[in-house]
């Protein structure tokens, strides 16, 4: 924990220090700009050039920091043009001073408000998408998310030559729970396999709900044996959930199925999986059943 706390204070220090250098470079800018603008006269503006930083700083940064350089960028704007004319002009100066502060105050608003708009339209494009990905009641994937992950894998599994390893899971005799519990028993069944999936596969491994009591696994590994030990663990944890729905005889029928190249196409490979798992619940189901498929690209699925 000490070295997490190191670490988010080292990287918060650079970002302090960024910081600093970051407005010491705009108030560099702002003060070279000025120079510019006292030596050529009342004749030749720079407003439009002081414009930059304020921006920059608005985009970069955050409104507070963009207001700051808009207030510099005035007075020095004020500077320039009081030393270029007479004490008769002063309060025209002044006002039109005040015009370009209120000027670039706004401009920074504006450009800080888009920024931030636009980190949350980001961010809240990310979570549409991520529901869309995800199954509401189970919190994994849902189909669409796993076929993008199935697809990865596929093509990276097909251009190196990799095998890989996928398991299909149909809950049995889930039907019973609703009909004997109600459907409320059996959304509160199915959120627990969510969390039960998750604890008993591992960190590396993806799982998605692809129907109402179907489920998708995509193995990190190819070892067989370890497909096989994650397999029975699914069974046997499942198995206990069952318990918890007396008279349901709830469990789960595994299939894995190892390729040792895959199909191109995701769909292909589930339908193989899907088969292997039918022979687990036609063996009297709760059961796992392990196959390994060589070369599949020569054949018709």
């Amino acid at each position: 924990m000490s070295s997490e706390n190191e670490a988010h204070s080292f990287f918060a220090g650079r970002a302090s220090i960024k910081r600093v250098i970051w407005l010491a470079g705009t108030v560099a800018m702002v003060l070279i700009i000025g120079y510019f603008d006292l030596v050529t006269g009342p004749d030749i503006c720079f407003a439009l050039f002081y414009l930059l930083p304020i921006i920059m700083t608005a985009w970069l940064w955050s409104l507070a920091p963009a207001m700051g350089i808009a207030l510099l960028a005035s007075v020095v704007r004020l500077v320039a043009a009081l030393i270029g004319r007479g004490e008769d002009m002063y309060s025209v100066v002044i006002w039109n001073s005040f015009s370009r502060l209120v000027m670039f105050a706004l401009i920074g608003y504006v450009v800080a408000r888009l920024r931030t708009d636009r980190t949350k339209l980001i961010k809240l494009l990310s979570r549409e998408k991520e529901l869309a990905r995800t199954d509401s009641l189970t919190h994994l994937l849902n189909w669409r998310g796993f076929e993008e992950q199935l697809k990865k894998e596929i093509s990276r599994s097909r251009r190196n030559s990799l095998p890989l390893c996928v398991g299909y899971v149909d809950l049995d005799n889930f039907k019973r729970v609703n009909d004997m519990k109600g459907h409320g028993a059996g959304d509160e069944c199915l959120e627990r396999l969510g969390m039960v999936f998750k604890e008993a596969l591992r960190p590396e491994d993806v799982v998605a709900r692809v129907g109402g009591d179907e489920f998708a696994v995509l193995f990190s590994s190819s070892d067989p044996a370890a497909a096989e030990k994650v397999g029975r663990r699914l069974v046997e944890r499942i198995g206990t959930i069952g318990e918890e729905f007396p008279g349901t005889d709830l469990g789960a029928s595994v299939g894995v199925v190892l390729f040792d190249y895959p199909p191109e196409r995701s769909d292909a490979l589930i339908k193989q999986a899907d088969r292997v798992m039918y022979r687990a619940k036609q063996a009297g189901k709760h059961a796992l059943v392990l196959e390994r498929i060589g070369d599949l690209k020569d054949q018709h699925i």
